[in-house]
């Protein structure tokens, strides 16, 4: 028999399928297991926040490094799911009088900017949760 290269599956209890990032009702983002896992969230420490009042979305790009106008993200105790409490952005964006209907979760997408590097943005008229 070839030996074989096993890698032994540590992340019991967490739900990887939830690819999804959630807008909480204390003004915070969610960054929900699924997504977490499959975008290596548990190697960066904060979070930029990008707002296109235009098509009504909001962009994330995370960092090792504290950058200016980053946000300190939270990991779960597991370092299965992250979040981070952002009123000032919701505010400064003028949607914070919003907060009760943008609650929820939504499924990011990805873009790649030749300025800023990756992107993942959540457009705020497709709620799926």
């Amino acid at each position: 028999m070839e030996i074989m290269n096993f890698k032994l599956f540590e992340s019991t209890g967490a739900k990887l399928s939830t690819n999804a990032i959630s807008i909480s009702s204390n003004f915070g983002f969610g960054f929900l297991s699924g997504f977490h896992h499959r975008n290596n969230i548990k190697d960066f420490n904060y979070v930029s926040l990008l707002y296109n009042d235009k098509d009504d979305a909001i962009g994330f790009m995370f960092s090792k490094d504290r950058i200016k106008g980053t946000f300190k993200m939270t990991h779960s105790d597991r370092n299965t799911s992250a979040g981070v409490v952002c009123r000032s952005f919701f505010t400064s964006n003028k949607i914070d009088d919003r907060i009760k209907n943008l609650v929820g979760h939504y499924e990011p997408k990805e873009i790649n900017s030749q300025e800023l590097g990756k992107i993942f943005y959540i457009d705020l008229r497709e709620k799926i949760k």
